[in-house]
């Protein structure tokens, strides 16, 4: 068979569902071509009902999508060997896009006394930042943004207790989820700062 039986099932259940008042199904499935290849279609089913609510004829049209979910299949294997890299980082990560944070390790988290969900959920960057030390990340951020090369720099941050920490951080310009952003990694200097004063 050209179709898993699975993939039988799922296009059955998908014609089903069909109705006069919902006539159009969307089915993604993979074939396996006569010579053993295997592909990926996106099919686009339509009904023909008549006036009792039958279905009289169906109209499929199909397109291979191979390519897109092997470049799908390519960025999950990367976003996941890049969270196994920095889940298991000794320094803090992070992924800055329009001065939100989108993506933090533990470290990261730890540094600044919150989770990962809650610095994910939409905080921006600067309520991290000692207000002496805003004007300098965001200038920072804009530089990076506009393709100056990456330099190292540290600034005084804050953290969810509202105690100082004092961090040295290095961000280059990456493409995040097809736009710009910062990736940045972090460390916490306290102890050094404080030994050094």
């Amino acid at each position: 068979p050209f179709l898993s039986l699975e993939d039988q099932e799922t296009i059955r259940s998908s014609l089903r569902r069909l109705t006069p008042a919902n006539p159009v199904a969307e089915v993604e499935n993979q074939i396996r071509t006569p010579n053993g290849e295997y592909r990926w279609l996106a099919w686009l089913n339509y009904g023909f009902f008549d006036d009792q609510g039958r279905l009289r004829e169906l109209q499929a049209v199909g397109r291979d999508i191979t390519r897109r979910k092997k470049a799908e299949e390519a960025l999950q294997e990367s976003e996941l060997r890049f969270r196994m890299y920095t889940e298991g980082s000794l320094v803090g990560v992070s992924v800055i896009q329009d001065e939100r944070l989108v993506y933090v390790n533990p470290v990261f988290a730890q540094i600044f006394g919150y989770s990962p969900q809650e610095l994910m959920a939409g905080m921006h960057v600067l309520g991290l930042i000692h207000s002496d030390d805003r004007e300098l990340i965001r200038q920072k951020i804009n530089e990076r943004l506009s393709g100056i090369p990456p330099e190292h720099y540290s600034f005084k941050g804050l953290k969810k207790d509202g105690s100082l920490v004092r961090c040295e951080f290095l961000g280059r310009l990456v493409e995040y989820q097809g736009r710009p952003a910062i990736l940045g990694s972090i460390l916490d200097v306290t102890q050094r700062w404080q030994a050094e004063e």
